[in-house]
């Protein structure tokens, strides 16, 4: 058997992080297949390993600790990885599955330091077919991946609700329940602006942070907009109205919520004159928007900050 302190690199496959429903560097990547964290290298040194060399080559089974604290376990032949292994990383994560030829295949589990676990399959290292996450909170989301990417419609169970996102559409797509709510997940929890907003018309809309309401509740309720807020998932002011839809008052001024700077939620404003009210999505305007200007009330429909429809009321 072979004990050693080896200073040569050994190349291997980096802690993988979990799917995250925000943007990634690396346009629509389902893992990332760099570093474990920020202060990890891209390749670790071996430490010391323990095993057979065989004609030079490493064969049955090994233990190889990496200078960052992880531990691989499994089996090589012919030097290469083969059969059953399981990488403990420093991180907290535990990854085990099979490999044949130096390159995974078959399923694989990944147990993440903060609870979720992921299953799915790898062909020839990359991994392919169907994965699903089953989160700490409960949520599960589940979907294709071809060549390491998301492709397709993909479904996230939360709450006893069904929110489904498209990423053939985008790298980042909306969750989209059949009740007609829209918004993000981040790592399985609600987080930014959600709204609802059935027959293309928003009725209310409030913020989270990882799964918790943090900032402006806004409710349409008849004709009066409802509004309150919260912080830490407690509500810290009075639900009041701050106006009825679709009636406009001299304002000397705006009217409305900010996150980090940037306007969130329903907003009057005055834009020189013209007196306009109407919500706004991560600082850009969205769905209906009443202007009054010059007598008339003009309703301007807006997607992404941009008029997609104008109506004279």
């Amino acid at each position: 058997r072979l004990s050693t302190n080896s200073k040569h690199s050994f190349s291997t496959k980096a802690s993988m992080q979990e799917v995250s429903d925000v943007p990634s560097t690396s346009m629509n990547s389902f893992f990332s297949v760099s570093s474990c964290d920020d202060i990890q290298p891209k390749q670790n040194e071996i430490l010391k390993e323990s095993g057979r060399i065989f004609q030079g080559k490493r064969e049955g089974v090994f233990v190889q600790h990496f200078s960052n604290g992880d531990v691989f376990k499994g089996t090589f032949v012919n030097g290469a990885k083969s059969g059953d292994w399981e990488e403990r990383y420093y991180s907290g994560n535990i990854f085990s599955g099979k490999y044949e030829n130096g390159k995974e295949n078959g399923i694989w589990t990944m147990k993440f330091a903060n609870g979720t676990i992921a299953t799915g399959l790898f062909v020839d290292g990359q991994q392919t077919g169907t994965w699903t996450f089953q989160y700490a909170n409960g949520n599960v989301c589940s979907g294709k991946v071809e060549s390491g990417k998301k492709i397709g419609e993909w479904t996230m169970t939360s709450g006893g609700q069904e929110f489904k996102a498209n990423y053939d559409l985008s790298n980042n797509p909306k969750w989209v329940s059949e009740l007609g709510l829209i918004g993000n997940f981040h790592k399985g929890n609600k987080h930014g602006q959600w709204l609802y907003q059935p027959n293309s018309i928003i009725t209310h809309t409030l913020y989270y942070q990882n799964d918790m309401r943090q900032g402006p509740y806004t409710e349409v309720i008849g004709n009066e907009i409802m509004q309150c807020l919260f912080k830490q998932n407690e509500q810290v002011s009075e639900f009041k109205s701050i106006g009825k839809n679709g009636e406009f008052y001299d304002l000397d001024e705006m009217s409305g919520w900010k996150i980090n700077g940037v306007k969130v939620g329903y907003w009057l404003e005055n834009n020189g004159g013209v007196m306009e009210q109407g919500e706004y999505i991560d600082g850009m305007r969205e769905g209906i928007w009443l202007n009054q200007g010059s007598g008339k009330v003009i309703k301007k429909m807006f997607k992404r900050n941009v008029v997609v429809q104008v109506m004279e009321q």
